[in-house]
This record gives structure tokens, C-alpha cells and sequence, in this order.
């Protein structure tokens, strides 16, 4: 059996112990895998095995081994010119920062996403960030920074055609005026994204918005 053979065959393994949430057996295929390609200077190999270690981290509670993991990944894709998966990593990054209560460094991780995106002509991630900024300044009821996140955002959606990315913009606005005590402000961004998500199949978000404008429409009679 090659080198090759042998990681091939360690990343499925693990692919598959991850899909039947054996995260310990997942674990230790993945770990085996990446010391080949380390051994091997497989920088590609590194990142695909290193992306899997960061999840089953996330999943099993360990927000320190996750944060690292996914720091050396973006290392890893940096020195490869993978700007791409730089912004994605960087992005996933942010999320884990901000569930572990690190405000300021998930923020500092969005807005490196988002020039990334910028930079490299990268509008729907560019759109995605704005919206992650948006949620950050919204969980620290900072409304107006996060209001005008979310307009960059439904902006570039829009131009995009993005039908779902469109839609969750005009609901994070609407939810914006609902705790700034504006129902009809709300309602109005509320009727825009209902269509919308109908239009999509988004049945789940659909409902959730409909709940949503008949709470308003009673507060607005």
C-alpha cells in the first residue's frame, strides 16, 4: 500500500466514523492521516485532515483545541494561496470565538474575512460577513452598527440574486426594529422575507416569520 493509499484510506475511515458520530475512532483516523501528510510536507492533505479534527473538537466541547486547530489551518492555507478557504476557515473561526464569549477577537475574525472577501472579489462570503458582523453588534444590542451590517449585506445579496441570503437579511432587520420596540417598522421587513422564503421552500424560517407578523399585527391593532 502507497502513502497515498494508506491516507486515502485513514480519511475515509474517518469520514465514516464521523458520519455514525463516533467522534473518538473519527479522531484518531484523522490524527493518523495528518501525521502522514505532515511527514509528507502534503500541506493540502494537512488542511482537509486538520478541518475534520476542528469539527469533531467543536462537537465534543473542546473550544481551545478547536480554536487552534482551525488557526493552524488558516496558517496551512495561507502558505498555499487558498484565499478561499482563508475566508471560510476565518469565518468558522469568528463563530467559535463568539460561542466561547472571546467578543472582540471573533469581531477582529469577521472583519479579516470580509476584507479577504473584499480584496479578492469574493461578493457572496463578502455578504456573509457583513451579516456575521451584524449579529455580533446585534448580541451586544449595539442596533445601530448592526443595522447598517446588515444593510452592506442585503445589498450585496441582492445584486447577487440570492434569493435565502435576501430573505435572512430582511429578517435580521426586522428583528432589529422589533427590540428597538418597532412593530411596524418590523412588520414591514417581515412581509418582505415571507415570500421570499416561500418562493425558496424554506418552510422552517417561513413559519417562524409568519408566528412573528401575527404577534406584531396584534401589537399594531
Amino acid at each position: 500500500m502507497t502513502t497515498e493509499e494508506g491516507t486515502d484510506q485513514l480519511m475515509i475511515n474517518g469520514q465514516e466514523a464521523f458520519e455514525k458520530l463516533d467522534y473518538t475512532s473519527a479522531l484518531q483516523s484523522f490524527s493518523k492521516a495528518k501525521e502522514i501528510f505532515d511527514d509528507n510536507d502534503d500541506e493540502k492533505g494537512q488542511i482537509g485532515a486538520l478541518l475534520y479534527i476542528a469539527r469533531i473538537y467543536m462537537m465534543t466541547g473542546r473550544p481551545e483545541s478547536t480554536t487552534d486547530a482551525l488557526k493552524l489551518t488558516i496558517k496551512l492555507q495561507k502558505e498555499i494561496g487558498d484565499d478561499a478557504g482563508v475566508i471560510m476557515t476565518k469565518t468558522n473561526l469568528g463563530i467559535v470565538l463568539e460561542q466561547q464569549g472571546a467578543g472582540e477577537k471573533a469581531l477582529s475574525a469577521f472583519q479579516e474575512a470580509l476584507q479577504l472577501s473584499l480584496d479578492t472579489g469574493n461578493a457572496l462570503m463578502a455578504a456573509a460577513s457583513h451579516g456575521n458582523i451584524g449579529s455580533h453588534y446585534r448580541d451586544r444590542e449595539e442596533w445601530g452598527s448592526a443595522l447598517e451590517e446588515y444593510f452592506n449585506s442585503l445589498d450585496i445579496y441582492m445584486e447577487l440574486n440570492e434569493v435565502v441570503g435576501t430573505a435572512d437579511q430582511y429578517t435580521n432587520i426586522a428583528y432589529i426594529y422589533v427590540m428597538k420596540k418597532s412593530p411596524d417598522q418590523a412588520l414591514v421587513w417581515y412581509y418582505k422575507s415571507l415570500p421570499l422564503y416561500d418562493q425558496a421552500g424554506e418552510d422552517d424560517k417561513a413559519q417562524l416569520v409568519k408566528q412573528n407578523i401575527e404577534n406584531l399585527e396584534k401589537q399594531v391593532k
